[in-house]
């Protein structure tokens, strides 16, 4: 195992086109979603790419959404290879994708399981029974004694997530929850209310939680293979014994994140890699502890495979840069129709690339660190000479570095 935290995104975390550029570049991340559509029933695939976004934020349909587009991530990171993390969690929804990389769950069984989760949380909105607010610059013992004091036995409103020092999430009666962000902006605190009907993490969730009792009683749990570490303890847990009850106990209490990152990190653990949709982990990360270094796949699939992947310890294929950069310089659409331009730009280093990679095969030998280099710059002339749009263009030479483990190489010269 590498000195690393894997984390997944929760429930909020969900925009149109997710998971669509490790689609177009990953046969693994085209199983998946071929799988998950035949399993659900209906095109997952085209509502995570094309939405509309009124369906997708369906709580029915986030959470199958999120888990696989979570999944998918972490198949890219794999390339093949298998790599496990020294922890591993995910906020709320994103427990279920830690508990599949850790070989509790199979993904068929998590995707079955948050779809019907969703579905009893779907109840829940419809009924309309509570609301959530996000309360930001109030301290914990404040917000606790607010909502203590709000509560009676029969309506409730109480903190459900512990995202950082800075935020608290609280949940209750719609009532008790407006009469609890006015308590805090009196103190000074930033209230916010959150676009949801049903007070998630809250007792009002019971039902729900008893629910999903019932329907992960359906599968077989596996052995954990890294410690994944539960929302509601913000510690690992011990077995799989304890799966079912923890899942179901998330319902009801509250995400206890601050204390998961704190416990990873006191455990000497620096570097957090979040999987899936957008940034949001990574940047609450940052609320707990400023000196950690994060990354997400929503922003640097690249540099997470180069880095985290067990195939970066693999030799580079010296060789397969030279005929990489051909098939690209092939493949490429042109935009430029300037013959003598074409013909400097393009044609001319085309040669030097095909001349290049025939001398290294007809002779059995190595690219040397010069030529990679060189190759690089031949293949950047032809696609600027094609008239390459910027984001395609970066594309192409994302995917030539992660096909070739050369991305560390290329990180000075390349950007």
């Amino acid at each position: 195992m590498k000195s690393y935290a894997l984390i997944f995104p929760g429930q909020g975390a969900q925009y149109v086109g997710m998971g669509k550029e490790l689609f177009d570049r990953f046969e693994s991340v085209k199983t998946l979603f071929k799988k998950a559509n035949e399993i659900l029933g209906f095109d997952l695939q085209k509502l995570c790419f094309e939405g509309p976004i009124s369906e997708l934020t369906k709580t029915v349909n986030t959470q199958p959404a999120i888990l696989t587009c979570s999944i998918a991530a972490y198949y890219a990171l794999l390339e093949g290879n298998e790599t496990l993390p020294s922890y591993t969690a995910g906020h709320s929804l994103g427990e279920f994708s830690a508990l599949v990389i850790a070989g509790v769950l199979t993904f068929e069984d998590a995707l079955r399981i948050v779809r019907k989760r969703g579905e009893l949380m779907q109840e829940a909105i419809s009924n309309g029974t509570g609301a959530m607010a996000a309360i930001a610059n109030l301290d914990k013992d404040s917000i606790i004694s607010i909502c203590n004091e709000l509560s009676t036995e029969t309506e409730f409103v109480v903190p459900s997530n512990y995202n950082s020092p800075k935020q608290i999430v609280i949940s209750g009666s719609e009532n008790l929850v407006k009469k609890a962000c006015k308590k805090c902006s009196d103190k000074g605190a930033m209230a916010i209310p959150l676009k949801v009907s049903a007070p998630f993490h809250s007792p009002y969730m019971e039902n729900a939680a008893e629910g999903l009792r019932k329907e992960i009683a359906k599968y077989n749990l596996g052995e954990f293979k890294c410690p994944v570490i539960s929302n509601v303890t913000g510690e690992p847990y011990s077995n799989k014994n304890e799966v079912t009850e923890m899942l179901v106990s998330q319902m009801i209490n509250a995400v206890q994140w601050h204390k998961t990152i704190d416990f990873i990190t006191d455990n000497g653990i620096e570097e957090f890699v979040e999987l899936g949709p957008n940034t949001i982990l990574k940047r609450l990360i940052k609320t707990c502890n400023k000196d950690v270094k994060t990354w997400s796949s929503d922003d640097n699939m690249d540099e997470i495979i180069s880095k985290f992947s067990s195939n970066n310890n693999r030799d580079m294929n010296r060789n397969k840069v030279i005929s990489k950069c051909i098939s690209i310089a092939v493949s490429t659409k042109n935009r430029n129709f300037d013959k003598n331009e074409y013909q400097q730009g393009v044609i001319d280093n085309y040669n030097k690339l095909n001349d290049l990679n025939q001398n290294i095969e007809d002779n059995k030998l190595e690219a040397t660190d010069a030529q990679m280099n060189t190759a690089m710059g031949w293949l950047q002339d032809i696609l600027n000479t094609k008239k390459t749009p910027k984001s395609e263009k970066q594309s192409r030479i994302k995917e030539l570095m992660t096909d070739t483990g050369t991305v560390e190489f290329f990180s000075e010269t390349v950007k």
